[in-house]
């Protein structure tokens, strides 16, 4: 989910090391909200390869070998819905989303919801909290604007192993 998990347009399907990373970047969030358990998984179902890559992201989540927090549940959204959507702890981005990095970004200010991507782009924008890559090298950028804007603070220890932007 992550190396191509949640970019724009990337070149391939994400990966089960992709979404573990991804997964790990929540375990740092020291300011999450009470109550929130959802993971929504943004997606455009009219790009095949969004649709494709965000199956993907929901089949890994699934996956035993992943240990998903107890409560956490994942759930395919149609970016289209993702206003009429509650209770979001994060939201990971699938493949071919870049013409709504402006609309998800303003979603997770005004939520106070984790925007995750695997399109490290998205995060030196601005657009995304966070990004992430596996390949060819483990790489996490977070934007400090888009955390500031959207309150979410992030553990020291996290902090020192990350590339702000």
């Amino acid at each position: 989910m992550l190396a191509c998990l949640l970019g724009p347009v990337c070149g391939g399907a994400t990966t089960l090391k992709d979404v573990k990373i991804g997964i790990h970047v929540i375990d740092f969030v020291t300011n999450a909200p009470a109550g929130r358990a959802g993971i929504g998984i943004v997606y455009d179902p009219r790009i095949k390869e969004s649709a494709e890559d965000a199956q993907l992201i929901l089949d890994s989540l699934s996956s035993p070998a992943l240990h998903l927090a107890p409560g956490l549940k994942p759930q395919l959204i149609d970016v289209r819905d993702l206003d009429d959507t509650a209770n979001l702890r994060v939201v990971m981005v699938a493949d071919h989303m870049k013409s709504f990095y402006d609309s998800l970004a303003e979603f997770g200010r005004r939520t106070r919801t984790l925007v995750l991507s695997s399109d490290l782009d998205c995060a030196r924008s601005g657009k995304c909290t966070v990004s992430v890559a596996s390949a060819p090298r483990v790489e996490v950028i977070v934007s400090s604007q888009q955390a500031q804007a959207s309150g979410i603070q992030f553990s020291e220890a996290f902090r020192m192993m990350v590339t702000e932007y």
